[in-house]
């Protein structure tokens, strides 16, 4: 009788032991190449298998109250998973505080995924959007598959009528990418043309245009820090396509020699081109010369060890405005506004009345400012061939048309839920770990009573099957 109750003890043990094995196999393997990871934010149990999978270090601590309240941004999270994926369906509930609300005329939330470590890049997709909740409701809205077109007054019958028309004037675009082949009237090349721009660091982007001339700037790179280890990379595109790119390793800035480089890319087509220089923030862009009279850069400028101050121009009036050094802390003057930075590493956020161009002018020795538009160091080098983008409530007033990639998020509540398809195949994944940023540029007073709370995360991973990989490799192997 002992032994047949041994005999039942070990059985059952193995069981167990067979059920567990099977668990951690499922867990780590994902052998149907889907699997569903969760974390509430109010609960101490929502990440059971921490070592296989799991939602966690919602971040930077100074940028968080009471655990789970962003109060600046961005903010970032991590999931661990065991395995690569390509598709991410990340679904947040969130409140957005009543003081925020009522101070801000644009709430605007997106997340993404890193998708370079080197420059900090990030793929973004829309959480909520203010501006496009109330169009949604008050304006003609019609769907096709995940396109939405909004009309204020009803005009035409559907979106191709529209696109057809080429009147893209009272347009704004969201999460949507639309050409429109733009080009400058009576535009003419200046013969014998050459700028020469400020030091920039870290990674830029910027558009040139050209018709019957090179696109010729010659650049010289350096690396500041040698214990950097990381590439340069320019990449040049037309209609988003990349038609060149050059890649420059560490080893060629060794003993602090920089190094030239001229972009010459003759017989190109009439039009605008994107230049992109893909570097972290130990790489500065020392000299750089262009031959073309239209440059406009995008979003951002990066100015570095400008001794004689700068001056430079937007087609936005509002900015983001830093110092990296304590040295460069100063006075700016945005349209005959002054205001004072006299805090390293804090974002100022600037806003005054717009201009047709506006202005920024400093005698610092060097600031990171950033917008929603596009930036030039000569008045008549500034061009805007993009499509605006809603930044304000206000912008509305401006518009007539919409076409826009988002989903209305659904209340439920004080809170919100949202879901985004989030693409992983290109996105950087470094010891298990993918690393997603949640972006509110309202947040940026510090103030514990302005903050977005998220109560939940839930993301559905999407990756190939453990059938499917087999037969990958055998085919490929064959």
């Amino acid at each position: 009788m002992k032994d047949i109750k041994v005999k039942k003890l070990k059985l059952f043990l193995n069981i167990v032991l067979l059920i567990f094995v099977f668990i951690f196999l499922f867990l780590y393997i994902v052998p149907f190449g889907k699997i569903t990871y969760k974390k509430d934010f109010k609960s101490r149990f929502s990440n059971v298998f921490l070592a296989k999978g799991a939602i966690y270090k919602l971040g930077p601590a100074d940028r968080i109250y009471d655990k789970n309240k962003i109060i600046a941004e961005p903010s970032y999270f991590y999931l661990r998973t065991s395995r690569n994926f390509d598709l991410a369906k990340l679904k947040i509930k969130y409140k957005i505080s009543e003081a925020s609300l009522a101070i801000n005329s644009l709430i605007n939330i997106q997340a993404g995924v890193l998708l370079d470590k080197e420059s900090w890049n990030y793929r973004l997709y829309p959480v909520y959007n203010s501006a496009l909740n109330f169009a949604l409701e008050n304006w003609s809205c019609k769907e096709y598959n995940n396109v939405t077109f909004l009309q204020k007054e009803e005009k035409f019958e559907n979106l191709s009528d529209f696109l057809n028309s080429k009147d893209f004037s009272s347009l704004a675009t969201y999460n949507y990418y639309l050409s429109n082949n733009y080009l400058i009237d009576n535009y003419n090349k200046k013969e014998g043309y050459s700028f020469s721009f400020p030091s920039l660091l870290g990674s830029h982007i910027f558009y040139a245009y050209l018709k019957d001339e090179s696109l010729k700037i010659d650049f010289l790179f350096e690396n500041i820090d040698q214990n950097n280890k990381n590439n340069l990379d320019i990449f040049v595109y037309s209609e988003n396509n990349v038609i060149f790119s050059k890649s420059f390793d560490s080893s060629e800035f060794e003993n602090k020699q920089g190094v030239n480089f001229s972009l010459d890319l003759p017989y190109l087509p009439e039009g605008v081109y994107k230049v992109e220089i893909r570097a972290n923030d130990s790489f500065v862009i020392k000299s750089m010369k262009s031959y073309l009279e239209k440059i406009s850069f995008l979003n951002k400028i990066n100015l570095f060890n400008t001794s004689d101050g700068f001056y430079v121009f937007s087609n936005k009036s509002n900015f983001k405005i830093k110092a990296l050094d304590a040295q460069c802390l100063n006075q700016v003057n945005i349209n005959n506004q002054i205001f004072l930075l006299d805090k390293i590493y804090k974002q100022f956020s600037l806003d005054v009345p717009r201009q047709e161009v506006n202005f920024v002018q400093s005698n610092s020795c060097g600031l990171l400012i950033e917008n929603n538009g596009l930036f030039s160091f000569d008045r008549n080098s500034l061009f805007n061939p993009s499509i605006s983008s809603i930044e304000s409530a206000g912008d509305l007033e401006e518009l007539n048309f919409i076409i826009a990639d988002y989903k209305a998020p659904q209340k439920e509540g004080d809170y919100y839920s949202s879901e985004i398809d989030v693409d992983l195949k290109n996105a950087w994944r470094e010891d298990g770990e993918y690393r997603f940023i949640i972006s509110a540029p309202f947040l940026n007073n510090l103030n514990n009573s302005e903050y977005l709370e998220i109560e939940k995360i839930e993301i559905e991973l999407f990756g190939k099957s453990l059938k499917t990989k087999l037969l990958d490799y055998f085919v490929n192997k064959k």
